[in-house]
């Protein structure tokens, strides 16, 4: 049976998604390997893809970052070991998140200062969440 992640194409692999992260950031490589206390090097060749990053350093980089460590742990499942994401997501039937959602993502938790958000906490945010909504149907 193929899985939600076998059937869902990333735009970037890891390495250009670390890549493009790093770059949005304030962190040049020296700092990032600092802050995940492993060698500049080893930074250097993950974000380039000559390197996987190491399942057990996932969190680390994504805090670094200020990036979903959830999405960037599946993102590496579904590039590193796609058989075993596909056995995960069977037992726990959860779909993995598209660029495009990881990305919408972000931005609410950017736009609310990195607090955790809750929806509609007034009817304003549920209006205009509706309407964005009808905005996805319409495409």
């Amino acid at each position: 049976m193929k899985s939600a992640a076998t059937n869902t194409k990333r735009k970037l692999t890891v390495a250009q998604y670390l890549d493009a992260q790093l770059n949005a950031s304030d962190l040049n490589q020296s700092q990032l390997a600092e802050i995940m206390g492993i060698n500049q090097n080893m930074v250097s060749f993950i974000v380039r893809g000559k390197s996987k990053l190491p399942l057990e350093r996932v969190r680390a980089m994504a805090e670094a970052l200020k990036i979903d460590a959830k999405d960037l742990f599946m993102r590496c499942l579904e590039e590193y070991m796609p058989h075993l994401l596909e056995e995960m997501e069977a037992m726990m039937e959860q779909p993995l998140i598209t660029d495009a959602e990881s990305n919408l993502i972000k931005q609410i938790r950017e736009a609310n200062d990195g607090h955790n958000f809750e929806f509609f906490n007034n009817p304003r945010q549920k209006e205009a969440f509706d309407a964005f909504l009808e905005t996805l149907k319409a495409s």
